[in-house]
């Protein structure tokens, strides 16, 4: 009798609870939709750009990097773009379309109390995004940029914590009530609740869910550096083959161009030449980079131009107009627009001549008249060649040379590979 009178009582709890339907609210769990689909757009673009930038390096600015400061390419570029060695926008977007399937799920299916679980869980894992953003946010204040794709997607995350959680006809007063029932809920006792949230199967759901969509994310970005023909790497491997090189002394002339911190320990010496296409490429590299270590390292710009007219290493004719856009920059870094030249003649490296030269200078507001003077300046020539000259006493033979404290790096075309090295010498500095 005991017995039956036990399983009865379980045959009630249970009815109570099917008879006790979730009420959703309709409008927020569509609004839950309608921000997971903005989310999906704003991690598609920033996805995109994280990986054409680690493919192909920081040629030209997207349109989401407006000047130094708003710069989404620099947020994107850097090592705080990736999380488990996936992109972070990658991870927004898988949780952006878990969302949504949790929002069309409930809006859509004919289990109500699954579809208020679904909801629930994206709530609860919403509350971890809301404060990843507050982590993001704090890395962008280190960086010293802002990029309005992350703010969008910080953006997102709040709405869909409150989107979600509305959704489920809750009164924010008793948030914080809801999230200990919830909690409650994972021993398997009755928590309170009007449904029963079964954090456990859609815990299991999401965690397979991003598990495999991490692989997936991993498995595109391998792709699309093979297609921009980048092999993968052993980072270990490489920092070991770049540390069996003897250190030798570098040799940075004064007049080279200073990115970052002049008192750093960490010096980084390019022999470069405006005119080479591979070190347009070794640029597009460095300048993310740059702006992530900008307090912890120097950079300096050395010209190396394999011009036969300025370098007499060059015998023959080869890159005929890099030793004046060389000297152009020179002069634009007396008026402290070397980094603006730099830029632009990569940008329109195919376009370099003096014509362009004085069009730059002019579009920075340089007086034509006092720059091409100082184009013909016997004493600019002469500045190009000290910095050719030092080059050559350190064995440079082809540009781009990237050296970081006396030792070449070979790999100048992997970011991962250069931020390694750098990390390595701020650790034995």
């Amino acid at each position: 009798m005991a017995q039956k009178a036990s399983k009865n009582r379980k045959k009630n709890k249970n009815r109570a609870r099917s008879s006790a339907q979730p009420t959703l609210n309709t409008p927020m769990v569509w609004g839950l939709a309608a921000v997971s689909a903005v989310g999906i757009a704003l991690a598609s673009y920033a996805l995109q750009t994280t990986i054409a930038i680690e493919a192909g390096g920081l040629e030209n600015p997207s349109s989401c990097s407006i000047n130094e400061w708003i710069n989404c390419d620099a947020a994107l570029a850097s090592s705080y773009a990736y999380l488990f060695g996936v992109p972070v926008a990658g991870w927004g977007m898988l949780f952006y379309v878990f969302a949504i399937g949790a929002a069309l799920y409930a809006l859509l299916g004919t289990n109500k109390e699954r579809g208020a679980g679904a909801v629930a869980a994206v709530f609860v894992l919403s509350i971890g995004g809301v404060l990843f953003s507050l982590l993001k946010a704090y890395q962008l204040v280190d960086l010293g940029v802002l990029c309005p794709v992350c703010l969008g997607m910080y953006g997102v995350n709040i709405g869909l914590l409150i989107a979600a959680y509305k959704g489920l006809g809750k009164g924010f007063g008793d948030m914080g009530g809801f999230i200990g029932k919830y909690l409650s809920s994972f021993t398997g006792k009755p928590a309170g609740l009007s449904f029963d949230p079964q954090p456990l199967r859609f815990g299991v759901i999401a965690l397979v869910f991003f598990v495999l969509g991490g692989g997936l994310m991993n498995r595109y970005e391998a792709n699309a550096k093979a297609d921009a023909g980048l092999s993968q790497i052993d980072l270990d491997r490489a920092l070991q083959l770049h540390y069996r090189q003897e250190a030798k002394e570098m040799i940075i002339p004064e007049s080279a161009a200073l990115w970052g911190n002049p008192d750093a320990k960490v010096k980084i010496v390019e022999f470069s030449d405006f005119e080479c296409p591979a070190c347009q490429r070794a640029a597009s590299h460095i300048r993310p980079i740059l702006y992530e270590y900008r307090d912890d390292i120097a950079f300096y710009y050395a010209h190396y131009p394999l011009d036969h007219a300025i370098n007499d290493s060059i015998t023959r004719p080869l890159h005929v107009n890099a030793g004046l856009a060389a000297i152009a920059t020179e002069c634009a870094q007396d008026r402290g627009e070397f980094w603006a030249f730099h830029d632009n003649f990569f940008e329109n490296q195919r376009r370099l001549s003096r014509g362009l030269f004085i069009e730059t200078a002019e579009k920075l507001g340089i007086d034509r008249a006092e720059f091409e003077a100082c184009l013909d300046d016997p004493a600019m020539r002469e500045r190009v060649r000290d910095e050719i000259a030092a080059g050559n006493a350190m064995g440079i033979f082809q540009t781009p040379t990237l050296m970081i404290e006396g030792r070449d790096v070979d790999l100048w075309n992997n970011s991962a590979v250069i931020r390694g090295i750098i990390e390595q010498e701020m650790a034995s500095n």
